[in-house]
């Protein structure tokens, strides 16, 4: 077993790293949240929640927000079961890992919706219901 380097920074503890992703979640802009999430898995799986939390969508933004959910993507039986369990990241299919972000939403700000994004939003989710 080799030891670490004396003169490398410390690892901060996971009850540390909890407490500082909360307080980051809680008060970062939604781009500053999507840089942190690019960091790494921990982060990600820490930070989605409260990107997720209360979305603004807009004309411009809706597209990301529901990429991986359009008509031509798949999800197999087994995940449309499950996609709400597990890891963000353990999801085989582009489609569960959007269900499973898009699971953590509780409200929905639309700032300039239209006929066009409202369209989107029920055809996926009657897509979805069945």
């Amino acid at each position: 077993m080799t030891e670490a380097d004396p003169s490398s920074p410390q690892r901060l503890s996971e009850d540390v790293m909890y407490v500082l992703l909360g307080h980051v979640g809680a008060t970062a802009s939604p781009s500053a949240l999507t840089t942190f999430l690019r960091v790494s898995r921990s982060f990600h799986k820490r930070l989605i929640p409260f990107l997720y939390k209360t979305p603004n969508l807009t004309q411009r933004n809706v597209p990301g927000f529901l990429f991986g959910l359009s008509s031509t993507d798949k999800i197999d039986d087994d995940e449309r079961e499950q996609w709400w369990q597990g890891d963000v990241a353990d999801k085989k299919s582009a489609v569960a890992r959007r269900l499973a972000m898009l699971g953590h939403v509780q409200s929905c700000v639309f700032e300039d919706y239209d006929a066009d994004v409202l369209t989107t939003l029920v055809h996926l989710s009657h897509k979805f219901e069945a």
